[in-house]
């Protein structure tokens, strides 16, 4: 599962507590690298509880906007309504982070492979560190058997977000200007005359 699907979301400084022996996750919102929100996924009577919170009105239009523009084919069900929707899309994202984050420490010192028929999420290691050239050495003793070589996909899916990172515009920040605040200044009366 690729994180860069969920571009221009994604999740920072994944926490896990317990709590009545039973786990609960909370973690940072980012849009284009800025925090927007937070959010938290606890294990309540064998289901998956999600609590969101963006820090402001506009994050969550926005958010929702991106979630409406979706494809259909999304998810791998069609969720039943818009609560659903946000609880799945947040649900898979931090899944898929959690599971980057767990293959790069496992690439670091291994070269990470699945073979075809392995459960989706289990990973084999070899005792080499990765390079190349035990990449080749690995299709070559068990050939089509691979599935996928985790050092190499995570090389590609850093190759996408670095190509994503030079696509967006670089956001600017706006003064902030209150409402009962003058948009003009005002000028003293000895500069007035000055100009005058």
């Amino acid at each position: 599962m690729s994180v860069t699907r969920f571009a221009p979301y994604a999740v920072n400084i994944l926490r896990v507590h317990f709590r009545a022996g039973l786990p609960w996750v909370a973690t940072e919102l980012l849009k284009d690298g800025q925090k927007v929100g937070n959010v938290r996924l606890e294990a309540e009577d064998g289901r998956t509880v999600v609590l969101y919170e963006f820090d402001s009105v506009r994050n969550e239009y926005e958010f929702r906007r991106h979630l409406s523009e979706l494809s259909q084919s999304f998810f791998e069900e069609l969720p039943a309504d818009t609560t659903s929707a946000i609880g799945l899309y947040f649900i898979e994202l931090i899944d898929a982070w959690h599971l980057q984050k767990t293959l790069e420490k496992l690439c670091s010192k291994h070269a990470v492979f699945r073979l075809k028929g392995d459960i989706r999420d289990g990973w084999r290691t070899s005792t080499k560190p990765w390079s190349p050239d035990v990449a080749r050495e690995l299709r070559a003793e068990l050939g089509p058997a691979i599935d996928v070589v985790a050092n190499e996909m995570l090389e590609l899916e850093a190759e996408k977000v670095a190509a994503l990172a030079g696509q967006r515009p670089v956001r600017t920040r706006r003064a902030r200007v209150a409402a009962n605040t003058p948009k003009t200044p005002v000028f003293l009366s000895s500069s007035a005359t000055a100009v005058a």
